[in-house]
């Protein structure tokens, strides 16, 4: 896979206003399903909490990659984010959050290698 076929302007977003982890992975949630990555908002974020809840995904230095396979993805993507304010996130140097990489990761085998 090339950067090129990663990086689409309609899954990036600058300056996001969010009060928490919920309303962030919801919001960029939205935007991959606006942007056709995901079928189903639900589902695929059904499986970025199952994901959440069996480790951090706050990597430290203010940097979040949460990811769940979902059989909602549609095609692989990455919704990146920096947000306007810092916000409260599991991390492993114990600061919170203020970038975001969503991963929608597919149930196929090359989506999950892909990944």
């Amino acid at each position: 896979m090339d950067i090129k076929e990663i990086l689409d302007n309609r899954i990036i977003c600058t300056g996001l206003e969010v009060k928490d982890k919920k309303d962030a992975l919801k919001k960029m949630s939205n935007m991959l399903k606006n942007a056709g990555y995901i079928a189903n908002l639900n589902s695929f974020l059904k499986g970025v909490y199952l994901r959440e809840s069996q480790g951090c995904t706050g990597i430290g230095n203010y940097v979040a990659n949460p990811h769940g396979k979902s059989m909602s993805v549609v095609k692989p993507g990455i919704a990146m984010a920096v947000l306007k304010n810092e916000i409260k996130w599991e991390t492993l140097d114990g600061n919170g959050v203020k970038v975001i990489f969503l991963f929608a990761v597919g149930e196929k085998i090359e989506d999950a290698q892909n990944h």
